[in-house]
């Protein structure tokens, strides 16, 4: 196959892919539809979920998520455990809000750094928005202690404690 062919087909292949993405999200409702971007989220997993699985690593011990008014004592148990025999581990709190999908977590890489993750991610639905999701990452103070909330979750900060965030604070781990 000449060069000139080999640039036409590698062309035609990316317009199509284009095409068949665009094609997916309009499948579902629409290019911003929430059926489109839940089903995304829901195979691929949120900025939380990438940001805290490459923090932790792979053997990092997956405390779970709980979701908004959850019980929280499983996930918090098995996070202090963890942290206790020096493993690291991932736990994430979904937080109600009234203007936004929120959620709150502690991540400890094999290093034995720990960090707060805050995440923003989409309206009050319970739907991700892929094109605004964030989280923040936060560094715990070192030497870390982590401590249950009086809700249930872990935290590393102090009661009151505000991180340099500009969006951010600790205060998001007493969110209802």
């Amino acid at each position: 196959m000449s060069q000139g062919m080999r640039t036409i087909t590698r062309l035609f292949i990316s317009v199509a892919a284009v095409f068949v993405s665009a094609l997916g999200f309009y499948a579902f409702g629409g290019v911003y539809s929430e059926h489109a971007q839940t089903a995304i989220v829901h195979r691929f997993g949120d900025v939380m979920d990438w940001k805290s699985r490459w923090i932790a690593g792979r053997d990092a011990i997956n405390c779970g998520t709980v979701p908004v008014r959850g019980d929280s004592a499983t996930a918090t148990d098995c996070a202090l455990q963890a942290f206790a025999v020096h493993r690291s581990f991932r736990v994430r709190y979904g937080l109600q809000t009234v203007d936004t999908l929120m959620a709150a977590g502690v991540v400890a890489a094999p290093n034995g750094r720990v960090y707060e993750l805050i995440f923003s991610g989409g309206p009050p639905t319970g739907a991700t928005d892929i094109l605004r999701q964030r989280v923040a990452v936060n560094l715990c103070p070192v030497p870390t202690t982590l401590r249950r909330t009086p809700r249930g979750r872990v935290t590393c900060f102090d009661a009151g404690r505000h991180t340099t965030a500009n969006w951010t604070s600790s205060w998001l781990s007493e969110a209802p």
